[in-house]
């Protein structure tokens, strides 16, 4: 099956990235074509995990034992010349649904997967109405919470939310979205997925030379460094 998946992706850093980047590769070991559509490479240094030349090639993970690969397609980054407009703002709903309606096309896309409203949902929404290819549509709690207190932005969710195929959320909400107008029969219940082997404490541990490209200087390997698996920086703000 050939599929377009619309969303956050390495290097972005957080949880709906990591859940984005596992499905992606998780379909294609299973021998789908995925076709990753993605602003990850414009996101600031703040949100932005520091990638070594190792990790590159976990981005499009091929499986040739099932035929199945990944592909990140990147609208192109802003240009204050080209895509200046006022008031001023980088288009990202914009670029997003005409690159994943492009890509929906050329590759024949039978299904769109997308995971976090703003802007991807949005951006999965138009393409999909673009093309009639089927919207699988994954919220995260901040988008379904914080941003949807906007009124604006929450006239704008619910359309996406009660014209797609199917909205993959959790049992505890289905009262909720049952509310917005989504159909019972498109709620889903959010899928398990499973970690590959090589992705786990037991494989073997980076060496100085890669602790040194990530850190930004040299690492004496004499000296215990304390690793931490985790996203660093401000908190969120309260939802509540």
């Amino acid at each position: 099956m050939r599929i377009c998946i619309v969303g956050k992706y390495p290097p972005i850093e957080g949880g709906v990235s990591a859940q984005t980047y596992w499905t992606a590769r998780g379909l294609a070991a299973r021998g789908h074509e995925v076709h990753v559509v993605t602003n990850a490479f414009e996101v600031s240094g703040e949100y932005r995990i520091e990638l070594s030349s190792n990790d590159e090639a976990h981005l499009e993970p091929r499986f040739p034992e099932t035929g199945g690969s990944v592909r990140v397609v990147s609208p192109a980054p802003l240009d204050r010349r080209k895509h200046a407009h006022i008031p001023m703002a980088n288009p990202f709903v914009s670029k997003l649904a005409g690159a994943a309606a492009a890509v929906v096309e050329e590759h024949g896309c039978e299904a769109i997967i997308t995971h976090y409203l703003e802007p991807y949902g949005v951006a999965a929404h138009l393409a999909a109405l673009w093309t009639g290819v089927p919207l699988y549509l994954r919220h995260a709690g901040s988008d379904l919470d914080r941003l949807m207190r906007d009124r604006d932005l929450a006239t704008t969710y619910r359309r996406v939310l009660t014209s797609a195929t199917a909205v993959v959320t959790s049992r505890a909400l289905l009262t909720r979205f049952l509310g917005l107008g989504v159909d019972r029969a498109a709620l889903r219940d959010c899928p398990p997925f499973a970690i590959p082997d090589d992705f786990s404490p037991d494989t073997a541990p980076m060496d100085a030379e890669e602790l040194s490209t990530l850190a930004g200087r040299p690492v004496d390997p004499s000296v215990p460094m304390i690793g931490v698996y985790g996203k660093p920086g401000r908190p969120k703000a309260p939802t509540t």
